[in-house]
């Protein structure tokens, strides 16, 4: 969700360069649920400075009639996930909007979003522009209809083998150890890129390591 730039030098702008208001698209809310204080600060701190695209609201807040766009729970705070707030949730007619917001893994979480129908799942462990990316490609494959339990990577139609080459390439991998570790040969990985790059509207390696990154597919190595 990108925010109409204005033509007033003076106008306030987030960290993405965009203006803070007065563009033609609201930003984006997300609601935490049932969630500790502490998380709501955190998260409250990365999205802060990009408030033109989103912002963290109360779940309560659509008593005020501004009913929010996602709404943000992780049920994954014991060995087994607590279903509890879920329940409620779906009694209520909510549980369209719920993201798996968590530090759990893939499978757990994405098991989840396949089982209960949920929007989809983003990992605590972005950084704040990650997690901006992350919520808006989860809140546009549930207004284009994308089902559940499909990745942001699915839904921009790349094959299995495509996000595994994506996954390693936002991992820092260069095309030889990717060949190497895949067990292709060198042009077969130059082949599967090109394809990826096609479906992701990128065309260099640094933008496919930042497309990567925010759509769930690994993360640049330290």
């Amino acid at each position: 969700m990108t925010a109409q730039r204005s033509e007033n030098p003076t106008e306030p702008r987030d960290s993405d360069g965009a203006a803070s208001d007065g563009g033609c698209c609201r930003p984006l809310t997300v609601a935490l649920v049932d969630s500790h204080e502490l998380i709501r600060l955190g998260l409250g701190r990365l999205l802060d400075p990009h408030p033109s695209r989103i912002r963290l609201v109360d779940p309560a807040a659509e008593r005020d009639g501004t009913r929010p766009d996602l709404l943000l729970l992780d049920p994954f705070t014991g060995p087994q996930p607590d279903l509890g707030s879920l329940a409620r949730l779906a009694r209520s007619g909510d549980d369209g909007r719920v993201v798996v917001f968590t530090s759990a893994t893939e499978e757990r979480a994405r098991n989840l979003v396949t089982q209960h129908g949920l929007a989809g799942w983003v990992s605590k462990e972005h950084d704040g522009p990650g997690m901006v990316a992350a919520f808006e490609a989860v809140h546009a494959r549930t207004r284009a209809g994308a089902t559940p339990a499909e990745s942001p990577a699915e839904a921009h139609g790349l094959t299995g083998r495509e996000m595994e080459i994506v996954a390693l390439i936002a991992s820092g991998m260069t095309n030889l150890e990717i060949a190497q570790q895949l067990f292709l040969s060198i042009n077969s990985v130059k082949s599967y890129i090109r394809s990826a790059y096609r479906k992701m509207s990128v065309t260099s390696r640094s933008q496919a390591v930042l497309w990567g990154v925010t759509h769930g597919l690994g993360s640049v190595s330290s």
